[in-house]
């Protein structure tokens, strides 16, 4: 079956593959690679946290005590270990108390928020502080240090998309046929990758966690029924994979090395296959591909680019990737067996974006590309044996657009393109083979970039709100569901 996949991930599944599992990977050696990691933090000195000082004696130095007579020695020897033992009895009883009293203080904060709280976190094997890229056994914890919104914004009534271009955060693929889609997002403390299953309109009732600390969003790719994989950027900025293969979570991150300045981009042609990008340090585009192991090196693809890299293919030996240069024009390249492997950059020239540009597959030969205008109009270009020309998007919204845009190959030859507003209201448009459908108003408040997945017809999508909880509509057999709320707190900036 031919399989294709959008930004967000998979619409057609592929076979039910079998697994082998990965080998062990191999550091980083490309001439990006940083000795220190610029997102690493210094590790505490041996035993931090734990030391309880150096036992002064329970009794008062300066007291005199009379040496007993040696016929009544055994008599006072008795009665002061039975002083000491209830000295020490009171004073592990006043520490106790205290201890008790944090730790009562502590679980009154953890059941003020929502449920995620609850979860069990196990670091799986992580550090617990960053480390050098060499040194890592899988993705380091920490405190993330990147871009923070302001509080007066993250606490108002209004969406940060009307003062801020809104970004991917979550991530949303169908990997089985038990359930319609699976959405993930980092939690609001930027700990854990919180992820939860539907089935049509109706979704688990708590979130599932994965520990980790990312310095950007992590994105979601499957090959299939019953496999999904995770790809995510840590502190150390390296590239990191985990991936569910029915019916349990790999142990633990595994770093596939490199250095990187933007979100992934992953994307599967089929069973057994896996293809990742990155942007490195030197703003060159890299690549590494897993066929029943991973590559040992990346492989640059050259470039010069100011934006995170998108993906997609349309079938077996087939990738199309874009990003746009430095001068914000969309550049184009693909690899292909049957024109001998990796295409040259192909600047695609007519317009400029000011948001990631976005690439699906709906059709064999056929790709569309989406993004932001820097003229404020969404922008769409698409090939079909041969590139056409950009055209604009127009009759949406009143105001100007806050989000970058999300496309998803909902159904054969569908294409189903989300987008926010500046007032955080939620925008849905249509392209039906060459036919393109008017911009239909969901309403909402969003504070995220949306998310979607789409499959036999049905399409659901997913936002962060103005409480940082979840989200979702779904579009099933013609007619939008009202929106409906899935908990959870989640990170609106990384």
């Amino acid at each position: 079956m031919e399989v294709r996949r959008s930004y967000e991930g998979l619409e057609v599944a592929a076979p039910t593959p079998t697994f082998g599992r990965t080998a062990e990977h191999t550091p980083y050696t490309h001439d990006q690679l940083q000795s220190e990691s610029p997102y690493g933090l210094p590790s505490p000195p041996p035993g931090y946290g734990n030391h309880r000082g150096q036992d002064k004696g329970f009794l008062d130095p300066s007291e005199t005590h009379t040496p007993p007579k040696p016929k009544k020695r055994r008599k006072w020897w008795i009665v002061g270990l039975v002083a000491l033992i209830i000295i020490i009895a009171a004073i592990g009883g006043g520490v106790g108390g205290a201890l008790g009293s944090r730790s009562k203080n502590s679980d009154a904060a953890s059941t003020s928020t929502t449920s995620t709280a609850s979860l069990t976190i196990s670091n799986a094997g992580m550090p617990t502080t960053a480390a050098s890229p060499s040194k890592l056994a899988g993705m380091p914890a920490g405190t993330a240090t990147r871009t923070v919104v302001p509080s007066a914004i993250a606490t108002a009534s209004k969406s940060i998309c009307s003062d801020y271009l809104c970004t991917r955060m979550l991530s949303a693929i169908s990997w089985t046929s038990q359930y319609s889609a699976t959405i993930f997002g980092a939690g609001v403390h930027n700990d854990r990758l919180l992820y939860k299953n539907g089935r049509d309109t109706t979704f688990d009732e708590t979130w599932s966690t994965l520990p980790g600390v990312f310095s950007y969003p992590p994105v979601v790719v499957s090959w299939g029924e019953g496999r999904i994989d995770v790809f995510a950027i840590g502190l150390d900025g390296a590239m990191y994979e985990r991936h569910y293969d029915y019916p349990a979570w790999s142990p633990e991150w595994v770093s596939l090395g490199g250095f990187f300045t933007s979100p992934p981009a992953a994307v599967s042609w089929g069973a057994g296959r896996l293809d990742v990008w990155g942007i490195g340090s030197n703003s060159q585009m890299y690549h590494k591909a897993y066929d029943g192991h991973w590559d040992n090196e990346w492989y640059s693809v050259g470039g010069n680019f100011s934006s995170p890299p998108s993906a997609a293919s349309w079938g077996p030996q087939r990738l199309d990737f874009v990003g746009l240069d430095t001068s914000n024009t969309l550049v184009q390249n693909y690899w292909d067996t049957d024109f001998g492997g990796w295409g040259e950059w192909n600047p695609l020239a007519g317009t400029s974006l000011k948001s990631p540009p976005v690439i699906s597959s709906r059709a064999s030969q056929s790709v569309d590309v989406v993004g932001l205008g820097n003229n404020g109009s969404m922008m769409h270009i698409s090939y079909n044996r041969s590139w056409g020309s950009w055209e604009a998007l127009n009759d949406g919204p009143k105001g100007t657009w806050g989000s970058e845009p999300v496309a998803v190959v909902s159904d054969t030859d569908q294409l189903d393109i989300f987008a926010i507003a500046s007032d955080g209201a939620l925008w849905h448009n249509r392209l039906l083979s060459n036919v393109r459908g008017p911009w239909t108003y969901l309403g909402g408040v969003c504070q995220s970039a949306p998310a979607a997945v789409g499959k036999n017809g049905t399409v659901s999508v997913f936002c962060i709100n103005l409480s940082q909880s979840m989200s979702t509509r779904t579009l099933e057999n013609s007619t939008w569901t009202e929106w409906s709320g899935l908990d959870g707190e989640f990170a609106i900036v990384l």
